[in-house]
């Protein structure tokens, strides 16, 4: 810790001699540990494994997991709590390979989640610790790997987070703030797919989060996230890689996505890139993603020392011709990078159905790429057959069109002008928006995430 100069401050938890543990610590400007007092976390607050529980009302602080929720923990409520400071403030964990230890009937909502360390408004003044540190393996001072593991993997924090998250979890009307990872499913090999069935996230603010917003990585099934306020975090939804589905992204509003926040090592890389929709080409069996009525608006692309422009989406989870297969109809999206990157175009044969958005990036020499570059719409609707109604009254390259149609974006108000012309532009959606003075008024559903 002391001889490398690229991540100048952190800890580590080693096992000693006598069997117990010794935190190694080195604090910014090499000040002196044993000059504060400091609290570390160890193990969990509550550790609940019994049906009918319920936690409300406690500030937790400080530990390896704020609430434990095993096996047996079905019908547990966690409400009106204030976490700060957790590696995972809820953390739900069934047994593996075991279904009828899967918890379920779980409800998370009304917390204030918060964490400090990750996220900084200016990382010059006041750093964080870099994504570097928490996600890749060591480095020596010359760059070079120093062995295969994330020397700050205890520094991934997340609001809610579950292997075996369980079943039928709803997650609704907390705030998060400063985490890692905000709401992450997760749901590795060791369980089954219904380990990870009818999870439904909806009605939280979460902010400030280094790396992904909402997580649903893993084997999932009939999973919603809807009506979620994401605002300056690096991703908004990751799907790294997503299986079995069907999930649905709905009526959310992402503000000033970018990884700027996220202070950059000693060679000036922040790593981890930024934009709303990241995916891999691991999701075997293939699921559908379906992502409805959802407005992302970002002009985040500060430049310099590691920063990177913002896409929609994009394969930047990871390799593999896997991918998921994506329904897109009455999406706004603004960006600063690409309005969608799609390197191999073959691997979305027949997965890549999309009509009725808009589409709009601030970078002219970018647009959307589906494997080349589309800087007009009609060049894009030749190549790929998609779009028929997208984008019907401009181009990908003209950051003032979203912007006009908007009351106050770069305040962060996303609604729509009275005279906005994404008012009943969209396509009536089966179960989101298909009833008439009721879903919409007007002749059609309006674009992005609210009704004008």
């Amino acid at each position: 810790l002391y001889t490398n100069k690229i991540y100048n401050y952190g800890f580590m938890v080693l096992p000693n001699a006598s069997g117990g543990s010794d935190i190694w610590l080195r604090l910014p400007g090499d000040r002196d540990p044993n000059d504060f007092y400091l609290t570390f976390g160890q193990g969990a607050a509550f550790t609940f494994n019994t049906p009918d529980c319920r936690l409300s009302g406690f500030e937790v602080r400080n530990f390896q997991n704020g609430v434990r929720l095993e096996s047996t923990s079905d019908r547990c409520v966690v409400d009106h709590n204030l976490f700060s400071g957790n590696l995972k403030d809820v953390s739900i964990v069934g047994t593996a390979g075991q279904p009828s230890l899967y918890p379920g009937d779980i409800v998370v909502q009304y917390n204030l989640m918060r964490n400090d360390g990750i996220w900084s408004a200016d990382t010059v003044t006041n750093p964080t610790i870099p994504w570097t540190f928490i996600k890749m393996p060591l480095r020596d001072a010359d760059g070079t790997s120093y062995g295969n593991d994330s020397l700050g993997r205890d520094n991934e924090t997340a609001a809610l987070q579950g292997q075996g998250l369980g079943r039928r979890v709803v997650a609704r009307y907390n705030h998060v703030d400063g985490h890692q990872n905000g709401i992450t499913g997760g749901n590795n090999g060791a369980f089954d797919r219904y380990a990870h069935s009818d999870l439904d996230v909806y009605g939280n603010f979460i902010e400030n989060c280094q790396d992904d917003a909402i997580e649903l990585d893993g084997q999932s099934i009939n999973t919603r996230v809807w009506s979620n306020r994401v605002e300056r975090c690096s991703v908004f939804v990751s799907i790294s890689p997503l299986k079995y589905g069907p999930t649905y992204v709905f009526r959310n509003a992402a503000w000033q996505m970018g990884n700027d926040g996220a202070t950059p090592d000693q060679f000036g890389n922040r790593v981890v890139s930024p934009g709303g929709f990241k995916y891999d080409g691991g999701s075997s069996p293939t699921a559908r993603i379906y992502i409805l009525h959802n407005t992302f608006w970002t002009d985040r692309d500060r430049g310099g020392n590691g920063s990177l422009a913002a896409n929609g989406g994009g394969q930047w989870g990871g390799g593999g011709t896997n991918v998921p297969a994506f329904y897109l109809r009455n999406n706004l999206f603004r960006t600063t990078g690409y309005t969608w990157r799609i390197e191999t175009p073959a691997d979305l044969q027949g997965k890549w159905d999309e009509d009725y958005n808009f589409w709009e990036t601030s970078d002219p020499t970018k647009g959307m790429r589906f494997g080349d570059w589309y800087f007009t719409v009609g060049a894009y609707r030749s190549a790929t057959g998609q779009g028929t109604h997208s984008n019907t009254w401009s181009n990908f390259i003209t950051p003032e069109a979203i912007d006009s149609q908007l009351n106050a974006p770069a305040d962060g108000d996303l609604r729509l002008t009275p005279s906005s012309a994404f008012i009943d532009a969209g396509m009536p959606i089966p179960n989101v928006s298909d009833r008439p003075y009721t879903d919409y008024r007007g002749i059609a559903p309006d674009l992005g995430a609210g009704e004008r």
